[in-house]
This record gives C-alpha cells, structure tokens and sequence, in this order.
C-alpha cells in the first residue's frame, strides 16, 4: 500500500544523493512510500519494481542495481532474517514525522544479520580472458604433421592453391551458359499520316467488312478513321488493326430514294399549302355567320 510521506530540501543538496545514478535517487523516494511505518520492507526487487516503477519499461535486475547503490552508500541496509531478506530506510524516525504511525510486522535489522555492500560487476580484461593455442578448434587451423609446413593459413585461403572463389571460376569459365540475346526495342509511336491506308494483311483481315460495306463505303469509312485519329493526335506502332475493329463497327447507309408509306388508318401529314387553305376557309365561314 502506498503512504504519504515528506521530501525535505535538504534531499536536492546532499552530497551523497547527487553521486548516485537518477534511478537510484528515485527508487529512494519510491521506498518511502512502499516501506511500513517503521521504514521497513522486504528486501525482493520485484516487489519494489512494480510499487515504484509500475509504468516504465525497467526489470528487476535495474530495481535490484538501485538497491545496491543504495545500501553501498549507507541511505538503507539490508538484512537477513530467518532465511528471508529486507531491508530498511536508514534514519527513518529523523526524517518521516507519522500520525500514529503502525507497528511494523517485519523483524528490526539489529534483529537479522546484515548483509555486507555488493561488489560492482566490471567488464572482463585481458587478464580475465584465457587463450589457447592453434587447435583443431581454430577454424583457420590446418594439422600438418611434417616439419617443413607448420602452421596455419588465413580462413578462406587453401594452402597452394589460393583463393578458393577464384579456383572455382577458373574451372568453370568453358561450361558458363551464354547470356541469353537481349530483348528488341518496342516500336516506336507515331502519328497517323493523312495518306494512311490499310496494308493487304488488314484488308484481309476486314475481308468479311468489305465486303458486306462494298467500296465505296469502305473508303468513306477509311478517310473518318483517318480524320479521327488526326484529331485525337493519336500515335500507335500500327494502325491496322484499329482499323479493322472501326471496320467492323460501321453501318452501311440507308438508300436516298426510298418511300414512306405511312401505317394504315393513319392520316398523311398536310403540307403548308393545304393548311393554308384551310385557314382561310375558316374565317370566311366565321365572317358568314356574323354577317347573317
């Protein structure tokens, strides 16, 4: 259970608080709250982790290197007790005034053995670092057993013989497939000339066109298809078979001489003429009547 406790000014200028990492500094503050009302808690990183850093992306084993600094700078101690570790904040009662404060249920550190400071990790030198002779363990190692030749050679290297890679393309220069022929160009673009006509391969393609349109159709319909792709600006490798396709999309024209015969029971249409007449025969009856 979290408590409220105090942080005195004094705490921003004390020599000792300035020489310990930031973590440790707040994991000092965090054990104020987690420890009981006698400064006490038990001595187990995780539980100190999720009480004082429940948010952030920190282990126990940096819980556990605060704690460390802590005690190794003599702000707590930590002790042991039947077989279990706590620990507790060194003058406690001088710096925490508590309203009524609880008796702690863990035992005193006068009551347990305390634990002696945790010697720092430090990085392997190379006194710490053993090494053995060329074995067969090395993988640049060749055993030889005459006397002439000791020794090993580079990793990747083979004794007279060089550069393994380079063995290899030697052997293999005659038996290399040959590099498949290069793809031609695409054909170019152009513009549709005003003289285009179709080539004997289209003309045998629209044979079925041709000759349902007959030809004097089939050149009306080729000067549109010409004027049409002159007025687009449109540009094509071949024009022949966008020509056949407008080929096949054309209609022969309805003859000029043809009669409409209107539908029976229907009346013809009057020409102007005839309504004319009518109109006049009209307003002569109108004027009879008024004058009678």
């Amino acid at each position: 259970m979290a408590r409220i406790r105090t942080v005195k000014p004094e705490f921003f200028t004390s020599l000792t608080i300035a020489d310990l990492p930031m973590t440790a500094r707040l994991t000092f503050i965090g054990l104020w709250t987690h420890v009981d009302d006698d400064g006490r808690c038990v001595d187990e990183p995780r539980l100190v982790r999720a009480a004082v850093w429940p948010l952030d992306d920190r282990t126990a084993a940096d819980v556990e290197d605060d704690l460390r600094h802590l005690h190794d700078a003599s702000l707590i101690v930590r002790y042991e007790h039947s077989g279990r570790r706590y620990l507790a904040v060194r003058s406690w009662r001088e710096h925490q005034r508590i309203d009524k404060p609880k008796p702690s249920k863990l035992p005193p550190p006068n009551a347990g053995n305390p634990l002696p400071p945790t010697p720092a990790s430090k990085p392997p030198t190379c006194d710490d670092v053993q090494f053995s002779d060329e074995s067969e363990t090395d993988p640049g190692y060749i055993p030889d057993d005459s006397t002439t030749h000791p020794g090993r050679v580079p990793v990747g290297k083979e004794q007279g013989t060089g550069n393994r890679e380079g063995n290899r393309e030697r052997e293999g220069a005659g038996t290399r497939e040959p590099h498949p022929p290069a793809a031609p160009p695409p054909p170019a673009l152009s513009l549709i000339p005003s003289q285009w006509q179709p080539a004997q391969s289209d003309q045998a393609a629209a044979a079925a066109d041709i000759t349902r349109l007959g030809p004097a159709a089939v050149a009306t319909a080729t000067a549109k298809f010409v004027r049409h792709h002159q007025a687009k600006a449109t540009t094509a490798a071949d024009f022949g078979p966008l020509w056949v396709s407008w080929l096949a999309r054309e209609r022969p024209d309805a003859p000029t001489d043809t009669t409409v015969v209107p539908f029976p029971g229907t009346q013809p249409s009057k020409t102007t003429q005839q309504r004319a007449a009518l109109a006049a025969a009209r307003e002569l009856h109108r004027q009879k009547g008024m004058i009678q």
